[in-house]
């Protein structure tokens, strides 16, 4: 992901709606679950400004134009993990950058498992105090079994308010923050804050990319002992 700044100001399709959890899921004591990962292609030097009829027709929101530098790069695929509340959602690293969110007070989450394998998960909290313990007691059961070079975060805290009221403006709403992860083992990570556009267009969702802020990752002992994690029994 060599040109990450190229997505901002830019607008994508993104009708990803999520992939509904099974009725064996929705029981399973399963610390973790798999399979609930798709790919989008975004194409960055393609804008979707939300107007009926012709993408970036008349009245259609000013898009910067594309640096030279990036005119040679290929469209951005991306695959998208799914997000559920009280449950604990991973992905393993693929040749794509991994998106995830909208974020609540979720953490992602990057680690590997006993095979080598490069893995990113979601720790999907929620609105109530009950569906969120739930999630994070699954994620503090799952991490005794993974190594010391396991990191995460929660991007909710890199958006100062002047940016996020003016993606508020732009949404008509309150914008949503999602975390974006290079593919590479030891990839940056990136909060990412998308405002959702009435496109004008029936059955098709727009956003645009208002900002992205290259973030740390914290170790796992770290966060573990912080106040969000420390008082979770296992």
């Amino acid at each position: 992901m060599a040109y990450p700044e190229d997505l901002v100001g830019k607008y994508i399709r993104f009708n990803r709606t999520g992939t509904p959890l099974s009725e064996r899921e929705k029981q399973s004591l399963d610390y973790i679950l798999t399979g609930h990962s798709a790919s989008l292609s975004v194409p960055v030097f393609t804008y979707y400004p939300g107007r009926r009829g012709a993408p970036g027709g008349p009245g259609a929101p000013p898009v910067p134009p594309r640096p030279d530098r990036f005119l040679s790069m290929p469209p951005w695929n991306i695959c998208f993990l799914d997000y559920h509340p009280g449950m604990v959602t991973a992905v393993q690293l693929s040749q794509c950058p991994v998106l995830t969110g909208p974020m609540s007070g979720c953490f992602l989450f990057r680690y590997k498992e006993q095979d080598g394998s490069t893995w990113f998960a979601h720790v999907g909290t929620g609105e109530s105090t009950e569906v969120s313990l739930q999630a994070k007691r699954k994620w503090k059961l799952y991490a005794r079994s993974l190594g010391t070079d396991t990191c995460g975060q929660s991007p909710l805290h890199f958006f100062d308010d002047p940016t996020l009221e003016s993606a508020a403006k732009l949404a008509g709403g309150a914008p949503q923050i999602y975390g974006l992860f290079e593919a590479a083992p030891k990839g940056k990570f990136y909060a990412v804050l998308l405002a959702r556009i009435k496109s004008g267009v029936e059955g098709h969702g727009y956003v645009k990319v208002c900002a992205l802020r290259e973030s740390y990752l914290q170790p796992w002992d770290t966060i573990q002992k912080s106040i969000h994690f420390k008082d979770i029994s296992t």
